[in-house]
């Protein structure tokens, strides 16, 4: 993987890092104003309390809102950030596994 692609990988998961923190914060505190709240039409704290912060928007309306899969997005993002900084180094090392479909 080229460095702009890893320096990439590391800046989402910086992203969804600050995403969750945010989102804790604005739940745990009414008056929390985000670093990233610009105004009141944009406003990262509105974005990410939403109704379509959870599970993709899709999750909660298909399995319920109480179902393991519904989890904040920026989750799923320092999930896919973590596996595909994970998968790098393990195929830079020589030990990949190659899936033929």
């Amino acid at each position: 993987m080229g460095v702009y692609v890893k320096g990439g990988c590391v800046l989402g998961l910086l992203i969804s890092v600050y995403a969750l923190w945010v989102e804790r914060q604005v739940h745990s505190k009414s008056n929390y104003l985000a670093l990233c709240d610009l105004h009141q039409y944009a406003s990262c704290s509105r974005v990410l309390t939403s109704k379509y912060a959870t599970g993709f928007g899709v999750i909660g309306s298909i399995l319920g809102d109480e179902h393991p899969l519904n989890l904040p997005n920026c989750l799923y993002g320092i999930g896919f950030f973590l596996i595909y900084l994970t998968l790098d180094n393990v195929s830079q090392s020589g030990t990949a596994i190659t899936l033929k479909f």
